[in-house]
């Protein structure tokens, strides 16, 4: 079959050109790029069309100075938790930087929390009709929704990857491991991170 043969061939040279326009044009690509065959006529140059994007930058300027401006309520007789401590501190870092995320990036993310909500719905034998008309959303809610969470989660990552940079932090891969086996993570995000 002569679609099979176009694509076991560009599945072996894709690869390895992609990384060569990596090292040669200095990129810095923030996922694997998507690839659409134009053109593949026999005796005829293929053309192909990767579609990808670089990881945005991020000024961080005094990221410890924002951190500091964070007031937690005193009139509360309980002390808050580290996780409304986090939480907070999350916040205020994401509303403070301006980060313009690549529609690529966010539409990845969207549609990789799409396949895990309809896996998750699918071993509980639901229907995705069904499980939004108990949320009473449209597909289209629920999209924007995804969008939404995305934007700020790839936000919040790129700040702390640069703060990392910053503060010369280096996560070992057994720390990793740690924590992967006592963490609540499923095997295919543990096979992401390692």
């Amino acid at each position: 079959n002569e679609e099979k043969l176009i694509e076991h061939t560009l599945s072996h040279i894709l690869p390895e050109m992609f990384s060569e326009a990596i090292e040669k044009e200095k990129l810095r690509p923030a996922i694997y790029p998507k690839y659409n065959l134009t053109k593949a006529k026999p005796n005829e140059d293929w053309e192909v069309v990767a579609t990808t994007c670089e990881v945005p930058t991020v000024e961080l300027g005094d990221y410890q100075k924002i951190v500091k401006t964070i007031k937690f309520d005193k009139k509360s007789k309980e002390a808050p938790t580290k996780e409304e401590k986090e939480d907070k501190i999350i916040g205020k870092l994401i509303e403070s930087y301006e980060i313009k995320i690549p529609r690529i990036l966010t539409d990845e993310e969207v549609n990789s929390r799409l396949a895990s909500l309809l896996e998750r719905l699918e071993k509980l034998g639901l229907s995705l009709e069904n499980y939004l008309a108990s949320m009473k959303k449209t597909g289209e809610d629920l999209r924007d929704d995804y969008a939404t969470q995305a934007e700020k989660a790839i936000k919040l990552d790129l700040i702390l990857q640069f703060i990392s940079v910053e503060e010369k932090i280096v996560i070992k891969d057994e720390e990793v491991t740690s924590y992967m086996q006592t963490s609540s993570v499923s095997p295919e995000q543990k096979e992401m991170v390692t």
